[in-house]
């Protein structure tokens, strides 16, 4: 909804990629240089001078993370950029404005300015979507532990910066996976042809990566089993540290809550969302669950059948 109000009266200009490792990194520190002037503007407001032009928009325009094209511009190619250094670069853009997203929401100065203008008549007789936008913005810099004593702010932030670089490494780990199965031709019987040709080598075998246009069509179209068995398994088992960086992130993201004062981080999650509470989503899913429990084992059965009656007609049973 920010993007879409805030944008809605701009042109949405053509999104301009970082050609290199310097113009990637410079549009990284465009962006913070930008918002950093933003924030010290609003901070540096007496009250005669707010408004909700001077308070509001200017924290909800860009160079605000959520609706400024350039942070794709910036961080985006770390998913599929074919450049590996500037892949390197745009994951470390993604790590340096999740950090700065973070201490720009613990700018207690500008956190003071959003407090007193919400107490002035102007903001009182604002209209329901300006008022939103306003309580919206007072929501996150309170949510982000405005409301705690320093030690707690200052550890707070730490926290948050652990975990916006256990996100970043965890992307990074899938994105630059170089992980390569190897086939024979009649291993991959039913893929098609066009396929097994762009992905010959130089010994007629058939290489793989993980990458999704890879992954699908082995899945989806090789007849033998234990040819995609061998690639989910090489899937599965692949991404560097990820499964320490998911454990460090969940009891990262349990001290978030319980310094915020939520009792899980779920709890804090959607607190933001349409839900708005966790028992909301948990009568949801089991109420999911108790209908779709016998249908799910009736179509495993049936699935099994029909893998059964595929492995002995191939005489691999």
């Amino acid at each position: 909804i920010f993007f879409r109000l805030v944008m809605s009266t701009q042109p949405l200009p053509p999104f301009k990629w970082p050609a290199s490792v310097e113009e990637a990194r410079q549009k990284c520190d465009d962006i913070l240089a930008q918002t950093k002037e933003v924030y010290d503007k609003v901070a540096a407001l007496t009250l005669a001078d707010m408004s909700y032009e001077t308070v509001v928009l200017p924290l909800l325009k860009p160079p605000n993370y959520k609706t400024n094209p350039m942070v794709a511009e910036a961080k985006f190619y770390q998913h599929c950029g074919t450049d590996p250094q500037i892949r390197k670069v745009c994951q470390e853009n993604g790590t340096r404005l999740s950090k700065a997203r973070v201490q720009f929401r613990m700018r207690k100065d500008v956190y003071d300015v959003l407090d007193k203008y919400a107490a002035t008549p102007e903001a009182a007789a604002l209209p329901e979507t300006e008022k939103w936008f306003l309580d919206s913005l007072l929501a996150d810099f309170k949510r982000s532990g405005l409301a705690l004593d320093d030690a707690a702010r200052t550890k707070l932030e730490e926290l948050l910066a652990a975990d916006s670089e256990a996100c970043s490494e965890y992307s990074g780990n899938v994105a630059n996976d170089a992980t390569k199965v190897v086939y024979t031709r009649a291993e991959l019987e039913g893929v098609p042809e066009d396929f097994l040709d762009s992905h010959k080598d130089d010994d007629g075998n058939i290489v793989v990566t993980l990458k999704g246009p890879d992954l699908l069509p082995v899945l989806k179209y090789c007849a033998i089993s234990e040819s995609r068995k061998k690639l989910m398994v090489a899937r599965e088992t692949a991404y560097g540290n990820n499964l320490e960086l998911m454990d460090k992130g969940a009891k990262l993201r349990k001290q978030i809550a319980q310094i915020l004062g939520y009792p899980t981080y779920a709890d804090y999650i959607v607190e933001r969302r349409m839900t708005g509470k966790v028992a909301v989503v948990t009568e949801f899913l089991s109420s999911l669950q108790a209908k779709l429990m016998e249908a799910g084992k009736r179509d495993l059965e049936a699935l099994k059948e029909v893998k059964k009656a595929h492995m002995e007609a191939r005489g691999e049973g």
